[in-house]
């Protein structure tokens, strides 16, 4: 790709990516020589929507040989449907892909906040690394109570999963404001203790022990 230069755009509709289905989606883009400025990234799926912008470099390889390593950096903001009414997050993320390995890499992703029915919650931060077997995620933190690390091994005709979730001190009337609002009875207390995640995609084993400080289930 030594010296090519040029800019495009591309629309899809009803398209796949992986196994996620994408409603609708843009791309505009400026090619310069070793490197790609994307102007704009527009997914629509049933999960959510992503808006990103950002640039990607490379070295130039070998003649005959493919692409030895590409970074990448940008921001941008992922959302729940209907203009993140539930859920929203403006982000920023880097990392690097090998072509020439088997798109083999890793992504760092963080957000000053997630907002939730806009309301403003903790930092996100989270560190995943990919290769043609697994997909790992390291050192996901939310804010000060909630920490994970774990992987997915694919596999046929499931992909196994296994991971752990701390939780310390999760304030359980905060967070039953955020996600349940329409819950009238208050839920009041923390929560501290470990989820254990194992088994398939297909069938998922969750595991869980903990301690309720200070709980109050309803006004008596």
């Amino acid at each position: 790709m030594q010296g090519w230069r040029g800019s495009g755009s591309l629309n899809l509709t009803d398209a796949v990516l992986g196994q996620v289905p994408i409603s609708q989606g843009w791309l505009r883009f400026v090619l310069r020589e070793r490197g790609l400025d994307i102007q704009r990234l527009s997914l629509v799926s049933p999960e959510g929507k992503v808006d990103l912008k950002g640039q990607a470099v490379w070295e130039a390889p070998a003649e005959g040989h493919a692409l030895g390593k590409l970074t990448y950096r940008g921001d941008g903001r992922i959302a729940s449907l209907n203009e993140g009414m539930v859920w929203s997050a403006p982000c920023r993320f880097k990392g690097t892909v090998r072509p020439s390995d088997a798109w083999k890499g890793d992504l760092e992703i963080s957000a000053p906040t997630i907002q939730i029915r806009h309301k403003e919650t903790e930092p996100f931060e989270a560190q995943l690394r990919w290769d043609r077997e697994s997909l790992s995620w390291e050192s996901l933190r939310w804010g000060r109570s909630l920490v994970s690390n774990g992987s997915i091994r694919f596999g046929t005709p499931a992909a196994n999963v296994s991971g752990l979730l701390n939780v310390q001190d999760f304030d359980l009337t905060r967070w039953q404001g955020l996600i349940w609002p329409q819950v009238k009875e208050p839920v009041k207390g923390s929560y501290s203790g470990i989820f254990n995640l194992s088994g398939t995609t297909q069938d998922p084993v969750l595991q869980f022990s903990g301690k309720l400080r200070k709980a109050v289930c309803r006004e008596v």
